[in-house]
């Protein structure tokens, strides 16, 4: 039930065939899976439910790729 950015399967702590990680229930900005704390394919931190201000992922305390703060379930 895990899907890696290529469609093939990809269990979780398993590197898919793009080298990016592919656990289940976590998106990064550009659609692939990307679990916290590993860096999705945009070179932005992908944990979930935190939105920065560019519509990317960004976690808690992290700076995000406009230099603005994206604090968890805040959207700016």
């Amino acid at each position: 039930s895990v899907t890696s950015p290529t469609g093939n399967q990809a269990p979780p702590s398993v590197t898919s065939p793009t080298g990016t990680q592919a656990p289940p229930s976590v998106t990064s900005p550009t659609g692939n899976q990307a679990p916290p704390s590993v860096t999705s394919p945009t070179g932005t931190q992908a944990p979930p439910s935190v939105t920065s201000p560019t519509g990317t992922q960004a976690p808690p305390s992290v700076t995000s790729p406009t230099g603005t703060q994206a604090p968890p379930s805040v959207t700016s």
